[in-house]
């Protein structure tokens, strides 16, 4: 499925479709060298947040 990006007052939003259930609210955003988005859940320790970015090799400060 694809979404498309849309402007909510300053900011740029992406849907999530309806049949993914997050476990969390709150995300960090990472993007790839190929242009790919990727969402981190910002309630995992910092350390986990990077164990699961190289995973996915994601650039990740």
């Amino acid at each position: 499925m694809s979404v498309k990006l849309r402007q909510v007052g300053s900011s740029n939003v992406l849907t999530v479709p309806h049949y993914i259930r997050p476990e969390t609210k709150v995300f960090n955003v990472a993007i790839c060298a190929d242009g790919a988005l990727v969402y981190l859940p910002a309630n995992k320790s910092l350390d986990e947040q990077r164990r699961m970015a190289k995973q996915h090799r994601v650039v990740f400060p």
